[in-house]
């Protein structure tokens, strides 16, 4: 690949995961009730972003 793909490769790669992790962030906030369902929701959503960042990005989400 060539810079430009590469990098438009990455751009896509994570809009596509943080698409996936907010998803999934409102179908247990939602299924959980607000009180049970979002603060833990929030926090793996947090976790698994925190991760990703650190640059390890084989985590098993579903």
């Amino acid at each position: 690949m060539n810079p430009t793909s590469g990098f438009t490769y990455n751009v896509f790669e994570w809009i596509t995961r943080l698409a996936y992790i907010y998803l999934l962030w409102i179908l247990f906030s939602l299924a959980g009730g607000m009180i049970s369902g979002f603060f833990p929701a929030t926090i793996a959503m947090f976790a698994i972003s925190r991760e990703w960042l650190k640059g390890i990005s084989e985590i098993p989400i579903s």
